[in-house]
């Protein structure tokens, strides 16, 4: 498989496997079970998680991005001020700011 995968920073062994279209799915290695199926109208194209949470940021390359904690996912709409393409995603090292960025441009997030 020629998917992307990111080690979970709170449980290793977890990995998140994006191999399939439009479907970012979440394993557990440690119990070797599907933590949880993700499911998108547009293919992911990056996503990053939290440096201290259990939470995962997801952009698919339009003007939103997609937020999923293990008790739900919310998509967050981008400002107007930060009409960013969304094609690279990066938390700051104390998980309160996220950047957002594409080729040309970029935009930088706190959540409240």
């Amino acid at each position: 498989s020629s998917g992307i995968n990111a080690e979970w920073p709170l449980r290793p062994g977890a990995v998140l496997d994006a191999s399939n279209p439009n479907t970012i799915t979440v394993w557990s290695i440690a119990d070797k079970s599907i933590t949880a199926v993700l499911q998108f109208v547009h293919n992911p194209r990056t996503f990053a998680w939290h440096p201290h949470l259990l939470r995962l940021i997801v952009a698919s390359g339009d003007s939103s991005v997609s937020m999923w904690e293990y008790d739900g996912c919310w998509i967050i709409e981008l400002p107007a001020e930060c009409s960013v393409n969304v094609n690279h995603t990066n938390w700051s090292s104390d998980g309160n700011a996220l950047l957002l960025s594409a080729k040309d441009n970029f935009c930088i997030g706190f959540l409240e």
